[in-house]
């Protein structure tokens, strides 16, 4: 992962911080939408786990490994909130009893409609392990 040093402070390279704070309100605000559209209540303050701007990403650090253990933690995080993620997809596909095959999956309208998600940022988390469900994984 790529460090700036800035005096004697190391923190996660601008681009990077900047690009993972937006994956990361993403990924809530989607979380939040699907499962509250599932009928599961979340919290405000999100008390489920800390999220990754929690392990120290944002910051700045007196060592390069302190810098690099905390973008590790952080993404490490990640996971956690794309496992939610899934599992929120999962709970709308559940509800929609009205697929086919060729509609598009409730839980994309919803994301679209409520969201205002862009269409190629759905596609690309459509084919992502996040939202397959098959049992060829």
């Amino acid at each position: 992962m790529p460090l700036e040093h800035d005096q004697t402070l190391w923190r996660l390279h601008s681009d990077t911080t900047v690009s993972w704070k937006c994956l990361e309100d993403a990924l809530v605000y989607i979380l939040n939408t699907l499962m509250n559209e599932a009928g599961v209540p979340v919290p405000l303050d999100f008390g489920y786990f800390a999220l990754p701007s929690t392990k120290g990403y944002l910051r700045s650090h007196g060592t390069a490994d302190t810098a690099m253990r905390c973008a590790s933690r952080s993404c490490n995080t990640f996971v956690l909130l794309m496992a939610m993620c899934s599992m929120a997809i999962s709970l709308v596909n559940h509800k929609d009893c009205d697929a086919t095959t060729g509609s598009r999956p409730l839980w994309m309208q919803l994301l679209k409609d409520k969201c205002g998600v862009h269409e190629a940022w759905m596609e690309m988390l459509k084919q992502s392990p996040i939202a397959q469900f098959g049992s060829d994984l």
